[in-house]
C-alpha cells in the first residue's frame, strides 16, 4: 500500500478539501464496516500527503457523506476524479478485496463524476496491478 497514495493532484489542498476527500474514503470503508487495514490505509493517505492528523479525525467524524453534498466544480472533478476513484479502489482492496457494496458505491461515485465505465474498469485493473506489484516487490527487498 505504501507509495500508492503519494500522488495527489492538488498540491495546496485546504484542510476542508482534504477532509472532504478523506470523508468520501471513510464512507466507502464503512459500507461493509471499517476494518483495521482500511483505517491504516486512510491514515497512510493523510500522512503521505503531509496533511494534519486533524484531517483524519475530522473526516472520520462525518457521517452519511455523499458526493453531491460537496458541490465540486467541473474543473475539480476533472482534475481529481480519477485520483478519488483510484483511492476508493485502493481502500476497497486493502482488507478483503472488493465487496459488492463497495463496488456499487464506487460505481455510483464514478457515475456522479461523469466518468465512463471503461475508465473505471481501467482504474480498477491498474490499482490491483499496482498493489500486487508493491506486495511482490516488498517480498524481494531485504528485511
Amino acid at each position: 500500500m505504501e507509495g500508492i497514495f503519494k500522488t495527489y493532484p492538488i498540491k495546496d489542498a485546504t484542510q476542508k478539501d482534504a477532509v472532504t476527500y478523506v470523508s468520501i474514503l471513510f464512507s466507502l470503508a464503512q459500507v461493509d464496516e471499517l476494518d483495521q487495514k482500511e483505517d491504516e490505509a486512510i491514515r497512510l493517505l493523510v500522512s503521505e500527503n503531509g496533511w494534519s492528523k486533524d484531517i483524519y479525525q475530522d473526516a472520520k467524524a462525518i457521517k452519511s457523506v455523499t458526493i453531491e453534498s460537496f458541490n465540486f466544480s467541473p474543473e475539480t472533478i476533472r482534475v481529481f476524479g480519477p485520483y478519488l476513484i483510484r483511492d476508493l479502489c485502493a481502500i476497497a482492496h486493502v482488507s478483503r478485496g472488493f465487496s459488492e457494496k463497495e463496488d456499487e458505491l464506487i460505481d455510483s461515485v464514478r457515475e456522479k463524476l461523469g466518468m465512463s465505465s471503461e475508465v473505471y474498469s481501467l482504474i480498477k485493473v491498474s490499482v490491483q496491478s499496482q498493489l500486487e506489484a508493491v506486495k511482490s516487490w516488498s517480498k524481494v527487498l531485504p528485511a
